[in-house]
This record gives structure tokens, sequence and C-alpha cells, in this order.
């Protein structure tokens, strides 16, 4: 510009964004800024985005992901995104392999089913997508009659906390009384004193505190007479 003539500008947001107000060659304000160009100057024009992030946090350790609709997540890789205020943005779950949806928190959401939320404010929201217990039995390969064995439980896993351990007796020789029915207990212990000589085989299914259960897992061994073993 000459020297010392006068230059007005106005701002023009527009899209997800506000004017906020000048600063610099004596501006101030969210109205015209004016500038007497006696020397050179440098006015700064102030803007902020009037878009509302919402973050997703999967949590739970199984395999799936989460998108949006308007698009703008994908969690696995994109677990977070900007919103124009007031958006109403419908979340949902994708378990993938092993992965079991167990359910949203946070923002009003809850329940397994879409999760909607409004855009009115920066929001979180929880996925919770799980593994199924897994089964694990330690047990001897042999015992004897009348001597007491133990069946230990206590490595099964699960994304939660296993709280039953549900035990059956799947194969018993001729005569044996070992209970049949599902014996359902709180400790992942097991013990029982065979009655007969032969095979048995026992059967576990835990279930975490979400009430998932797990795919069976078998227990075989053989009761021997010790004082002929290959009896």
């Amino acid at each position: 510009f000459g020297v010392a003539p006068r230059s007005a500008w106005q701002s023009d947001a527009f899209g997800n964004s506000v004017f906020t107000g000048w600063t610099g060659g004596g501006c101030s304000g969210t109205g015209p800024c004016t500038v007497t160009m006696d020397v050179a100057k440098t006015v700064t024009a102030n803007f902020d985005s009037t878009l509302q992030t919402l973050t997703v946090q999967k949590v739970g350790g199984g395999p799936g992901i989460v998108v949006s609709s308007p698009a703008g997540i994908s969690c696995g890789s994109t677990c977070n995104a900007g919103f124009a205020l007031g958006t109403t943005v419908t979340l949902s779950t994708d378990a993938s392999g092993a992965g079991i949806f167990a359910g949203w928190s946070g923002s009003g959401c809850s329940g397994t089913g879409t999760c909607v939320v409004t855009m009115n404010a920066a929001k979180t929201v929880t996925a919770n997508i799980v593994l199924p217990p897994v089964a694990v039995i330690s047990a001897p390969a042999t015992g004897q009659v009348g001597t007491a064995l133990t069946l230990n439980a206590s490595a099964s896993t699960a994304s939660g906390t296993v709280v039953q351990y549900r035990w059956s007796s799947l194969v018993r020789p001729a005569g044996s009384v070992v209970p049949a029915l599902p014996l359902n207990s709180a400790s992942p212990l097991l013990t029982f004193s065979p009655d007969k000589l032969g095979h048995y085989e026992f059967q576990l299914v835990v279930v975490d505190d979400l009430g998932l259960q797990s795919a069976p897992a078998v227990a075989a061994f053989n009761v021997i007479d010790a004082s002929n073993p290959l009896r």
C-alpha cells in the first residue's frame, strides 16, 4: 500500500470454524480491522475449529474394529475424529475371529447395539471387545484306586475373571460311582478318589464374569493296579 492510506479487512469464517478476533496492527475484537499504513504492519486473524472430537477406546483384548457413520472413525487404526457441532454419530462394532463384543460405556452408550452420540462437545466412548475364556486342565497321567487325585484348572484364562468351573465325568469304568453330573464350583480344583481300575475322562467348561463360556477341555487318565501296572 502507499504511505498512510487506510486499509480495512473483514473476516469470513466458513465451514467448521469460527472467527475469534484480530491481533496486531492496532486491531482487536471481531469487527472490521482498520489499519493506517504509515509503516509495515502485521495483522493476525484468529479462527478456531468448531469440530468436536469423538474418541473411541477399545478395551478387552479381543480382535475387532469400531466404525462411525458419518465416516471418520475406523478403530483399529483411526480411533478419534472431529465432527461438526451437533452432528449425530452412530458407532457400530465388527468383532472378528474369536472376538466377542461385550458392550459400550461412556457418553450415554451401553448395551451391545449401536452407540448413538450427539456431538455437542468432545466425547469419549469405550468399546469392550473380549476373548472367550479358555479352559485348561492339569491332571496326572495315572492314578490308583482309593488314592485321591486332583484335577487343577487354575491355568484357565479369561478377558475378565473366571467365576465358575463346570466339571463333568465323560468316561468311567463300569461300576464306578464317580459323579457323572456337572459339578459347578467356584474352585479350580476337583478332587476325587477313583473306585475302579480303568480309564477316566473329565470335561471342564469355565465361565467368566461376563457370562461367556469356554469350549470344553478334556482330561484323560488311567487308574492302574500299583502292584501290577500292566493290568
